[in-house]
């Protein structure tokens, strides 16, 4: 342990250790056209130029890290509900950045209801990357977002196991098909509806029902039910995720 008394003076310390920069990255998933997908920045500029990013920012002088990560959230979504934002953790290998001596705290945040359409973004360069295109090899990431990124798809496929979450990626009303989708899609397995059904609605504040319907998009037979969801709680035991891949 450090004695305290050697380091009360402020600029003891600041000679003593070197300053580093600490900075936010979120990584953003929806279902976006049918497909699992993660939101990244073309880079323009600086080390790793025409490499692919997370959404990412310094931490300005009068903010938390919660505040930078909600910032950069807004700027890449509108209509994001910050209170999904989770902190993943801090990434500190001295070489991460060339050109400093760089922190990182990484957030992951869904999006609901995206599919089909482009995100709503103030930042030109954005994208959604489908996870199965990401994890071949077609894109190149700048400093340790790889790395990142593969914790980040680890901890959304483990919390839609444990937690409601699964259901903040569809819209705000939505079908049983349509949640179940979402498992099928991130998890990359077949499910079985029926289990599927029952195992949902015997977890409290997941499906909410709706007093109407969705419209019956196959004509014939009884419209499909709608639901809500509150938010995320936990499920246990969790769903678990069973290893039938789907084909790409």
């Amino acid at each position: 342990d450090m004695d305290s008394d050697n380091f009360s003076d402020p600029q003891s310390i600041a000679n003593e250790f070197a300053p580093a920069a600490m900075s936010v990255n979120v990584a953003i998933f929806a279902i976006c056209d049918d497909q699992f997908s993660i939101l990244l920045n073309e880079r323009d500029q600086g080390p790793f130029r025409f490499q692919w990013e997370l959404p990412s920012s310094f931490v300005l002088p009068d903010e938390s890290l919660f505040e930078a990560a909600s910032r950069v959230l807004g700027q890449h979504a509108i209509e994001a509900d910050t209170t999904l934002l989770q902190q993943l953790g801090a990434y500190a290998t001295p070489q991460r950045d060339p050109r400093m001596r760089s922190i990182t705290v990484a957030y992951t945040s869904v999006l609901s209801g995206i599919d089909n359409s482009p995100v709503d973004s103030t930042v030109a360069s954005s994208e959604f990357v489908p996870i199965t295109e990401l994890l071949s090899g077609s894109k190149n990431l700048a400093f340790d977002h790889g790395r990142i990124t593969t914790d980040s798809i680890a901890r959304i496929r483990l919390e839609i196991g444990s937690t409601t979450l699964a259901a903040k990626f569809c819209p705000p009303e939505f079908t049983i098909t349509q949640l179940r989708n979402v498992y099928e899609k991130i998890w990359e397995t077949a499910i079985e509806a029926g289990n599927f059904q029952r195992k949902t609605q015997q977890v409290p504040n997941f499906l909410i029902p709706l007093a109407k319907k969705a419209p019956n998009v196959r004509g014939a037979g009884r419209p499909p039910k709608l639901f809500t969801s509150g938010a995320p709680v936990e499920i246990y035991p969790p769903l678990k995720r069973k290893l039938t891949i789907l084909p790409h």
